[in-house]
């Protein structure tokens, strides 16, 4: 579920797109583990990125992991 949510905003490769960003780009991998799981936790009404708190915690540390590897 949460890859294809993802998916839809940006693709395999996270290459972003206009409404998301580059996930490789460096001011998202400047950021924290901590703000990164927040924001995948909290999600962002207004940019539209759903919250993904629904998820187990180790799952979504996964994520932030995942990011990582960008």
């Amino acid at each position: 579920m949460p890859q294809r949510a993802a998916r839809s905003c940006f693709r395999n490769d996270a290459p972003g797109t206009e409404d998301a960003p580059d996930l490789s780009q460096a001011d998202v991998q400047a950021q924290t583990d901590g703000a990164l799981f927040w924001k995948i936790s909290t999600g962002n009404s207004r940019s539209g990125m759903p919250a993904f708190s629904f998820l187990p915690e180790l799952q979504r540390w996964q994520l932030v992991l995942h990011l990582r590897q960008r």
